[in-house]
């Protein structure tokens, strides 16, 4: 009975980081047609309006913040709907192998911030593995070329998603002092829904948003994005954490880069060489170590699933 419920438990995880693996390879093809913001605005409304119904059925009233949290939870939406509109901005010059192999080192930034920020105690094998992760990421970033490095010669799209990846970070420590007095559910849904609805005023008043019909792929792609890789992936991880225990989970979070440099390998032809290679292995060692020494670990990886 027990290794069922493990099974199950890691066939959770298994499927929630394969889905979010892949997500960048559909938002990959979904940007030829609508614009970041577009996939951003629509794909949060959708899964906000559903996560609101679902978490006022459990919860009722007390999923309402008091005012008091309000500039927080203010602060988590816009860092929210800014990771989403920087990251599919950057699928748009970068490969999905490349947004895929930074995205890793999430972890390891947030672990920086909260050092910097909350006055967390890193140790040192902590801030070596930040380091290390640093020094993988650059090694994607600028090719392996020291000559790209010093002159700054940089992919837009590898630099937007690295910025990705750090607004995220702060959208995690943010949302960790917002979920002291809101649940996980309630503190992701309200942001969520918020954040599309404010989106799409800002699209719609500011941004010349137009919506245009998608073609029959396309619409599968942003199908996927909003029930695959946003509602079920969100689901599953939450129960195999629920199962596994956090510092357990985050070991699949692992799969993420390497499913999405197969994806696009597979499906675009992309180039899976030896930078990306030692990139993947510098920035996963190097969230290894961080995560591992790191004295607060188990919170950042409490809250690291809220992707």
């Amino acid at each position: 009975m027990k290794s069922s419920i493990e099974g199950k438990t890691y066939l959770f995880l298994l499927l929630s980081t394969t889905a979010w693996g892949f997500q960048p390879l559909t938002i990959k093809w979904l940007v030829a047609e609508w614009s970041p913001l577009a996939i951003t605005v629509y794909r949060f409304i959708l899964i906000g309006v559903i996560l609101v119904a679902w978490t006022w059925h459990r919860e009722g009233r007390r999923m309402l913040p008091d005012f008091k949290g309000l500039p927080l939870l203010c602060a988590m939406g816009l860092f929210n709907i800014g990771f989403s509109i920087l990251q599919f901005t950057g699928l748009q010059y970068t490969t999905v192998t490349n947004c895929t192999v930074i995205g890793a080192l999430s972890p390891a930034l947030t672990a920086f911030l909260a050092a910097v920020f909350l006055h967390e105690r890193l140790s040192r094998l902590a801030w070596g593995g930040i380091f290390l992760s640093l020094i993988g990421t650059l090694t994607v970033i600028c090719h392996g070329s020291l000559a790209d490095l010093v002159n700054l010669s940089f992919n837009p799209g590898d630099l937007l998603v690295f910025l990705a990846q750090l607004d995220w970070a702060a959208y995690t420590l943010t949302g960790g002092l917002v979920m002291k007095h809101l649940s996980p559910w309630a503190a992701t849904s309200i942001v969520v829904l918020a954040g599309g609805i404010a989106g799409w005023f800002y699209g719609v008043f500011f941004a010349n948003m137009h919506l245009t019909v998608l073609s029959s792929s396309a619409l599968w792609c942003f199908g996927y994005t909003f029930l695959v890789g946003g509602l079920l992936a969100m689901l599953f991880w939450n129960m195999g954490v629920k199962g596994a225990g956090p510092s357990l989970a985050a070991i699949f979070m692992n799969l993420i880069p390497l499913v999405g440099a197969v994806s696009g390998v597979l499906f675009l032809g992309e180039q899976f060489g030896l930078v990306q290679l030692l990139g993947a292995l510098g920035i996963c060692g190097g969230v290894g170590l961080t995560t591992h020494s790191y004295e607060a670990a188990d919170w950042i990886k409490r809250h690291y699933h809220l992707h």
